[in-house]
């Protein structure tokens, strides 16, 4: 059973990443939606993958999803298939990298775009670099399945750069499955140390400045995705952050916010008046706050705003934007226009 947690901070991780292990089980006929409910992760999440589910809901997920299918090793052959373009704004940052040592330098330097509770590092030892990484407690197969798929796609996300059969001199995970590791190209040749409690791999240190190539061709995502914005850890923006991803999709409801941050309803809103929120009042100020950020900065009609933002249509967008700002969408576009005409213009890449 997973407990609540009794902090503010829940390390979480992206939606995302937790839909390709469902595509996988599904593909091959596993029951799904039993194992969702078992690690608490209701099923509407998952029609938005930039949302957050906590990681241990994530890993409590992957552990059954191993136990499904009788073996540890499910997320090696997902590691081998992820390109940059599938990290969304993530993959498409790490393309602008010049050379290999940029290239881990900017990855661990974003890496909270995706997940927080988990987190990577570089350290010298003698010629090699080692690629540490590392999760906050002890979260065993689950973790596992996480270290496992990254240390793959870090690999084959390298060979580019540094050949196509280049292969780490160690690699280490910090458990020790009761199987053995399945025979890889990615792994033949190197030193594999498993159980040790460290999870790294190793990268002699005049490779770093190599080239770096990339064979994704990822798209820029849009300026307003909150792909764009690092997993916040406090309670309220946590709670914004959720409700902005969820906007769209029609799932936005108390109990799936809360639930996806392994509380209840109660808990959920006694945590936010501590912090002097309400669930409501952060659903009308993050819609307000999104509705003008659209009206300045793109050309979208009313209407598909309204729809972005979980309105029924254009006339209760309409009602609830003038009771909030005392004027209407047009109007309100139309004067921004006047007064800020670079309004317009795209936004940064990564805004906050």
């Amino acid at each position: 059973m997973i407990s609540e947690p009794s902090s503010r901070s829940i390390p979480s991780t992206r939606v995302g990443f937790l839909n390709r292990y469902v595509a996988a089980l599904e593909t091959i006929g596993a029951p799904v939606d039993p194992l969702l409910d078992e690690a608490r992760i209701r099923r509407e999440l998952l029609s938005q993958p930039s949302a957050a589910v906590p990681l241990a809901s994530a890993f409590k997920f992957g552990e059954l999803a191993c136990r499904s299918i009788g073996s540890e090793h499910l997320a090696l052959h997902l590691g081998l298939g992820t390109s940059l373009e599938e990290y969304g704004p993530y993959g498409a940052m790490l393309k602008t990298a010049l050379t290999v040592g940029e290239y881990l330098r900017k990855g661990i330097a974003l890496y909270r775009l995706l997940i927080t509770g988990q987190y990577f590092w570089l350290s010298r030892h003698g010629g090699e670099f080692r690629l540490n990484l590392t999760t906050v407690g002890d979260w065993g197969v689950g973790s596992y399945q996480s270290h496992l798929e990254s240390i793959a796609s870090s690999i084959a996300n390298l060979r580019p750069s540094l050949g196509a059969s280049w292969v780490p001199g160690e690699i280490s995970f910090a458990y020790r499955s009761r199987e053995k590791l399945p025979e890889s190209n990615l792994f033949e040749g190197a030193r594999v140390y498993r159980g040790n409690g460290m999870t790294y791999l190793t990268i002699p240190a005049e490779m770093m400045n190599m080239v770096f190539r990339s064979s994704s061709d990822a798209e820029e995502p849009a300026a307003d995705s909150t792909w764009n914005r690092s997993i916040p850890e406090r309670l309220d923006r946590m709670v914004q952050f959720q409700i902005e991803s969820l906007l769209s999709g029609g799932g936005l409801h108390i109990d799936t916010v809360a639930e996806s941050m392994l509380m209840s309803r109660r808990s959920l809103q006694r945590r936010l008046l501590e912090t002097g929120w309400t669930f409501s009042r952060l659903v009308s100020e993050t819609r307000s706050r999104l509705a003008a950020r659209q009206l300045q900065h793109s050309d979208k009609p009313i209407a598909e705003i309204a729809l972005e933002l979980g309105y029924a249509d254009a006339s209760n967008f309409t009602r609830a934007f003038r009771r909030k700002t005392g004027v209407a969408p047009l109007a309100f576009r139309m004067e921004s226009s006047r007064s800020h005409p670079s309004h317009r213009k795209a936004q940064p890449y990564f805004s906050g």
